[in-house]
């Protein structure tokens, strides 16, 4: 405030003078103020061991969704005659891998006495479907078509067992978002039992597929291939959230879109179908 008052008061070369000496006082005091001040403290990070420990705890999170989602899903095979698919482009229903005359596609246990759950696209004018679990002991059977819903093309079958099998979860789909981590399970070009992982890239897709008109779809870019169709989506609470039913590809094989039918739609079906079988 007194310097400007200074500055007003006098003229030319004062001005000069006075000007020069108040900037010079002014970037020794800065300089001098800044040589004092400690240097800002590094961003805190986590040691090694602590980093590794976060990262094994993720990994093992991992594991027991797998471990405990891997029982419920089965394998489907069916008889094929010799008449080649032409391939197709664009978007398309996933089918059973072929491998010569057998057809493999997936499925989940959603009843403890056998049912289970897929899609039709797997068992399509196929006279014998044999379901295989994955357990000890007899784990081949033939399977029943209890119901078919002519919208999504889900399908229902049951196994002749006594017992009780372990049951896949259905989770609430309406609470699936875009960046959701997701793992699809299934038998793709007939190597059961195996596990891939994305995310959710978006929801509610509206999408013709081969004639028929699907709504709501989870898209994800988990892969998917022949021999994944009727098999599950899962979150990482190990809740089945789709079933997989389709891919965008310019060939067969996966390229990175992939869709499921949500959840919500395989609840409603399953109770028209034979009442909550969950």
């Amino acid at each position: 405030m007194n310097a400007r008052l200074i500055i007003a008061a006098v003229g030319g070369a004062a001005i000069t003078a006075i000007v020069v000496a108040n900037l010079s006082r002014t970037g020794r005091t800065e300089a001098q103020t800044a040589a004092r001040r400690p240097l800002p403290a590094a961003s805190p990070q986590a040691p090694p061991g602590r980093r590794s420990a976060s990262l094994g705890a993720i990994e093992r999170g991992l594991n027991e969704v797998v471990l405990a989602v891997r029982p419920t899903v089965v394998s489907i095979s069916t008889a094929l005659d010799h008449t080649e698919q032409p391939p197709t482009t664009g978007m398309q229903l996933l089918q059973p891998f072929r491998a010569e005359s057998v057809g493999v596609g997936s499925g989940i246990i959603v009843g403890r006495t056998g049912y289970i759950l897929t899609h039709r696209q797997v068992t399509q004018q196929a006279d014998q479907i044999r379901v295989t679990l994955f357990r000890s002991g007899q784990n081949t059977f033939l399977a029943r078509l209890v119901a078919v819903d002519p919208q999504t093309n889900l399908a229902l079958f049951r196994l002749p067992f006594a017992g009780e099998l372990p049951v896949a979860m259905l989770g609430d789909s309406s609470g699936v978002g875009s960046g959701d981590i997701v793992m699809a399970v299934g038998s793709p070009f007939g190597l059961t039992e195996t596990v891939t992982q994305g995310i959710v890239s978006a929801g509610k897709r509206r999408m013709l597929v081969d004639g028929l008109g699907l709504l709501d779809l989870i898209q994800t870019d988990a892969a998917t291939n022949q021999g994944n169709c009727g098999g599950p989506l899962v979150n990482i609470r190990g809740e089945v959230i789709g079933i997989n039913v389709a891919i965008f590809s310019t060939d067969t094989a996966f390229s990175g879109i992939g869709f499921a039918i949500p959840s919500n739609q395989a609840r409603t079906f399953l109770q028209q179908a034979v009442g909550a079988v969950l």
